[in-house]
């Protein structure tokens, strides 16, 4: 006499039931009485192995219960008689019951499993900024909290069908107006909790699970299992018999810490072969993923964000981070889209200054130029971010759930000076090493770090990802030129050791110390002046937009200029345009000559010094003088009208 026995998937959903404490064995007595009978009742009964009892194990080994198991093929047993019955004519049929010593059911393949018992883990991934999860574990703790740490709350989800576990998801585990999830208490499978143990964060549940049960098709013909009476599933080259469905089973989390999202996923537990597997079927039944299970994990992930930053390039692909009309703002429009294709409107961002940005002031402490205050959106803004931006202003959107889209558009800047730099290749120095990233047909760059804050590659799906950085580069080129200045007296001759400093603005109170790609001015010193050599030359790097030169000391014999000299880098077509003026007549003339273009692409503006003595107004020694010839004819006009007067 042989069997082949498995579990049935009510046994393994009341074991579950069991060791999770969702039901107590009473309950389950009364709740199988009710639906299916005593006779049922019993066998289940007889079925398990409760704590305390003794079994043997697949060892051999005689061991005790420490939860509630199913007994398989190692523990099956029948007890039976031999029937004979007689009869003598006339008379009824006696039949006598002898008892036979118990049949023992030895072990077989694939029924080995027991109790289906896992570990449900929670998870964080938080390397892109680990400081907000350790501020929220250690320091955040409510007012109102007298114990010292923090325990999650998960509620688990089971259903028999897939549709029907997201039903029940969508409708219990959001939470009410009043920010409670008690619907969801009341309607999941169970709770489980995690966290602060009183001496430590534990973040290890156990969880039992009633799998489904699957078995090669050739054992099952091996076995004499009818086939035909079971669902049929192809899974690579081999085919499996469904001997009992099983369930799906989810996780979700009551009240998530406010700068991540739980990641987890529908799991199918099923013994496959007498392994628990986590099965994955498609929409049409058929099995996509077969993979052993034992954990069911939660996985807390940090938001992620969004970078969007200004920047400008030359003609040779150098950035540009000194433009002196950056005065004039670039306007950008951000518009961000749900994973499900809403707007996305409950943006937070900051802009963090760059240098060019009027609003900036260098904060040692925390090396920026400082930041605006957090900008909140509100319902009906459409996902839309309308931001002004300097040079070097960076938008950061930070929370930002994963799976929403965004896309970038200059909306407005200054033709006159920057072209749209559309297509186009530029450096940018990230992960430790020099790359290249290419702009769209929008003069837009994007780009994605994943887990890390400065490893950028190229991002074609313009879609946040968790605990990543995406990123969008708005990029525009501006011409550059490399300028030296030629200082003459009288139109010739060249001057040697006059001195300038370099300012942004008319008024000469913005020095410049940097040119347009970030290097020190050559020859220019700690003071900010500089100085021509004794060929009258002075090199002013390179640079872009408008530029005011102040003459703060000249030779001996020459006039010093009363006002600056006004530099331009200006467009001209593709390529770059240097003009150059000043209000002072007879510094810069308009003839061939005096603004040069050399083959060495470096141009040459020309300035001038008049010799003579200095005007009153300079404060030179020849003030001093003038005063004197002054006074002299003064007196001696007074002199000669008072000799007249007297021989009126």
């Amino acid at each position: 006499m042989a069997f082949d026995v498995w579990p049935r998937q009510l046994a393994y959903d009341i074991v579950a039931d069991l060791n999770n404490g969702v039901k107590t064995l009473d309950q389950i007595k009364a709740d199988v009485i009710a639906s299916q009978g005593n006779a049922v009742w019993n066998q289940i009964y007889n079925a398990l192995i409760k704590p305390g009892d003794t079994y043997v194990n697949e060892a051999g080994e005689t061991v005790a219960a420490t939860a509630y198991t199913v007994r398989t093929n190692y523990e099956q047993y029948v007890d039976y008689y031999t029937v004979d019955t007689t009869q003598v004519d006339g008379e009824d049929p006696v039949t006598v019951y002898t008892p036979q010593p118990r049949k023992e059911l030895g072990p077989k393949d694939p029924v080995k499993l027991a109790r289906s018992s896992m570990k449900l883990i929670k998870k964080w991934e938080d390397s892109l900024d680990e400081k907000q999860l350790g501020e929220w574990l250690y320091k955040d703790y409510p007012e109102n909290t007298d114990s010292y740490g923090r325990n999650v709350k998960f509620h688990i989800w089971k259903a028999d069908t897939l549709n029907d576990l997201q039903n029940q998801i969508s409708q219990y585990s959001e939470p009410d107006a009043s920010g409670s999830y008690a619907q969801a208490d009341d309607h999941d499978y169970m709770d489980k909790t995690v966290g602060w143990n009183g001496s430590g964060y534990d973040w290890e549940e156990s969880l039992d699970v009633a799998p489904g049960h699957m078995i090669e098709i050739s054992k099952a013909r091996e076995m004499g299992i009818d086939v035909s009476k079971h669902t049929q599933v192809i899974y690579g080259e081999k085919t499996y018999l469904v001997l009992e469905t099983g369930h799906y089973y989810t996780v979700t989390e009551e009240n998530i810490e406010p700068h991540f999202e739980l990641n987890t996923i529908i799991y199918h537990p099923m013994v496959v072969d007498g392994v628990l597997s986590n099965v994955t079927f498609k929409a049409d039944g058929t099995v996509e993923d077969i993979v052993a299970l034992s954990e069911v994990e939660a996985t807390n992930i940090l938001k992620g964000g969004i970078n969007v930053l200004k920047k400008v390039f030359d003609g040779e692909g150098k950035e540009v981070t000194e433009v002196t009309v950056s005065d004039d703002t670039f306007k950008v429009n951000i518009t961000m889209k749900n994973a499900d294709g809403t707007p996305y409107e409950n943006w937070d961002y900051r802009i963090y200054y760059g240098q060019n940005n009027p609003n900036a002031t260098w904060n040692a402490a925390n090396q920026n130029y400082g930041r605006t205050d957090h900008i909140i959106g509100t319902a009906g803004n459409g996902g839309i971010i309308e931001a002004d931006l300097y040079i070097g202003d960076v938008i950061r959107i930070v929370n930002v759930p994963s799976g929403v889209t965004y896309s970038v558009q200059e909306t407005e800047y200054d033709d006159e000076v920057y072209t749209p730099a559309s297509n186009y290749a530029f450096p940018l120095s990230t992960g430790g090493e020099n790359k290249s990233f290419t702009t769209d047909g929008t003069c837009v760059s994007y780009m994605i770090s994943r887990g890390e804050n400065d490893n950028f590659v190229a991002d074609s799906d313009k879609k946040v990802v968790g605990n990543s950085v995406s990123q969008a580069i708005v990029v525009n080129k501006v011409p550059t030129a490399r300028i030296k200045l030629l200082k003459v007296g009288d139109t010739i001759t060249p001057l040697k050791d006059v001195k300038f400093k370099i300012f942004y603005d008319e008024e000469c109170t913005k020095p410049v110390m940097k040119d347009a790609i970030g290097q020190f001015i050559p020859g220019m010193g700690s003071d900010g002046i500089i100085v021509t050599n004794a060929n009258g030359y002075v090199d002013l790097g390179t640079l872009a937009g408008t530029y005011y030169l102040q003459e703060i000391a000249t030779n001996d014999g020459y006039n010093m200029l009363t006002a600056p000299v006004r530099i331009n880098v200006e467009k001209n077509d593709n390529t770059e345009k240097v003009t150059a003026s000043c209000t002072e007549e007879g510094i810069i003339f308009p003839t061939p000559g005096w603004i040069t273009k050399g083959e060495d692409d470096v141009w040459v503006v020309k300035v001038n010094n008049l010799s003579g003595y200095e005007l009153p107004s300079t404060g030179g020694p020849g003030t001093r003088l003038f005063t004197l010839f002054g006074s002299i004819l003064i007196l001696g006009a007074g002199a000669l009208l008072w000799r007249k007067r007297r021989f009126i």
